[in-house]
């Protein structure tokens, strides 16, 4: 076939080009590659600049000079890559550009669009994982069957893994610009662990992204779910809490704790935190993506409804005082109080407890976030001003997420906690039933019994604390005891 020269015509040789790729996999940081020939001899490593707003990596050859640049964009759902010549940045360098081929996909597939290829109707080249056990992929022109180079994943041995190395056999076809395919690997490579977190070639749709690393799709999917649902807003802080630098890096998978060690502490463990290291590069981008598509789709809601949408959607939740019986220990000053108008003071002061609780269980727990978001999400229920059965769904199926980790033996103390949160609970219905059906004023008997459901909540919620084995979800960055570390590699 004829010359595709992308990068240099020095890169292109008339015959087949094997090289061998080693990626550090222990440091899991993207852009960390050295690539060289069959007999050793480095020809480009890869490597990461210093602090930036965007991703950035640098192919360099044997004498360290820049032959490319790749630069992620931001808040893209197609994880788009630009690349320049040599260590430029400017639009009037940039070669060609990388995403993928679709947002939802079940081995990696990527599109390659040269720089000239303005419309992007037609990619130049494409990416394609081929095989999910042998972790392959295969490089084609344009949307053609004709292969150019071939990417081979190879099995790791015992002192590969032992070394942390993850290695890359790769076959260029004659005439073919060896530099471009080293580059197409390297970003095939970092994409598919943005998304699969498994690896060369395998399912790319995950749902837990800020454990696999993926943030600005976390960001983005957690920004529309508070838009639909607005309680989860109560889940920000932790997750704030938990991008810390020291424990969660955007891009790599973060390191996990091994949860079958059976080593982790019983102890409350607090976030210690400057105010300085609050605004790392990870929270910021969160809080801005997020926070943006937030702001986005209560826009759009607003273009179409008006005020009655911001009402009902979101200031109804701040001002709202429901007279009719509930779990609620509030509904009964509510009750007494209907007929005078509460000042903006009274229906906000309601939230006192509830904010004060939160601040506490998301500073002592934060660091192990399932079960932080449980405690939340019970505590957040039992003191609300309104409180009906559907809210008891909320933690209810974060439960079987917890439970592995609780030390707490169903006899007799997991039974005597399921009596106690049922019995306070048909207590307060029998109250219910002698107002609702039968008509009699127990109004005070059943404020009472609210007061008892609080009770009964607050001593399970202690007793779940008490038994919980604390496990933080991930692991601190630098650490060198490494034997209860397991990577999603």
């Amino acid at each position: 076939m004829a010359q595709s020269v992308i990068v240099n015509r020095r890169f292109c040789v008339p015959g087949p080009v094997d090289l061998a790729m080693v990626r550090d996999k222990i440091a899991s940081q993207y852009g960390n590659f050295v690539i060289g020939d069959v007999n050793g001899n480095m020809m480009f490593q890869v490597k990461k600049p210093g602090f930036g707003l965007h991703k950035k990596m640098i192919l360099l050859d044997s004498s360290g000079s820049p032959v490319l640049t790749m630069k992620e964009k931001s808040m893209t759902l197609h994880n788009r890559w630009q690349v320049f010549k040599g260590g430029s940045t400017e639009e009037c360098d940039m070669l060609y550009t990388v995403k993928r081929s679709s947002m939802i996909q079940r081995t990696t597939k990527l599109e390659v669009f040269l720089g000239q290829n303005n419309g992007e109707k037609t990619c130049d080249f494409r990416v394609k994982g081929t095989n999910w056990l042998e972790r392959s992929s295969v490089v084609y022109a344009g949307e053609s069957d004709v292969i150019v180079a071939q990417m081979q994943h190879k099995k790791h041995t015992r002192h590969t893994a032992l070394s942390g190395k993850d290695s890359f056999s790769v076959t260029v076809n004659p005439n073919v610009d060896y530099a471009f395919i080293a580059s197409l690997v390297v970003l095939f490579d970092v994409i598919d662990r943005q998304e699969s977190g498994k690896g060369i070639g395998t399912d790319n749709f995950e749902a837990a992204h800020v454990v696999q690393g993926n943030l600005s799709q976390a960001a983005f999917w957690y920004g529309l779910v508070v838009h639909f649902r607005v309680y989860p807003i109560i889940y920000a802080l932790p997750i704030i809490l938990v991008l810390d630098s020291k424990l969660f890096r955007s891009g790599p998978k973060p390191s996990l704790e091994d949860w079958n060690s059976h080593t982790s502490s019983t102890e409350k463990k607090t976030f210690h935190f400057s105010v300085r290291s609050l605004f790392s590069r990870e929270r910021i981008m969160f809080g801005l993506i997020s926070g943006g598509v937030f702001l986005a789709c209560n826009a759009v809601s607003f273009y179409f409804y008006g005020h009655e949408f911001l009402h009902e959607a979101l200031l109804y939740h701040l001002t709202r005082t429901d007279p009719r019986h509930n779990f609620s220990i509030y509904f009964y000053h509510i009750y007494l109080h209907y007929e005078r108008q509460f000042s903006a003071v009274e229906k906000l002061i309601s939230f006192l407890p509830q904010f004060t609780l939160q601040l506490a269980l998301v500073f002592s727990f934060s660091k192990d976030p399932v079960f932080c978001m449980f405690l939340q999400t019970v505590a957040f229920v039992a003191f609300n001003k309104v409180i009906t059965a559907q809210y008891f769904v909320w933690f209810y199926c974060l439960l079987p997420l917890i439970l592995p980790w609780s030390r707490m033996k169903l006899k007799w103390e997991g039974i005597l906690c399921i009596i106690l949160w049922i019995g306070a609970q048909t207590h307060w219905l029998l109250w219910g039933y002698m107002l609702e059906f039968k008509g009699v004023n127990v109004l005070l008997q059943l404020w009472m019994a609210s007061l008892v459901f609080l009770a009964a909540n607050t001593f399970v919620l202690v007793k779940i604390i008490q038994r919980h084995r604390f496990s933080p979800l991930f692991r601190q960055y630098g650490s060198s005891d490494g034997k209860n570390v397991e990577k999603l590699d």
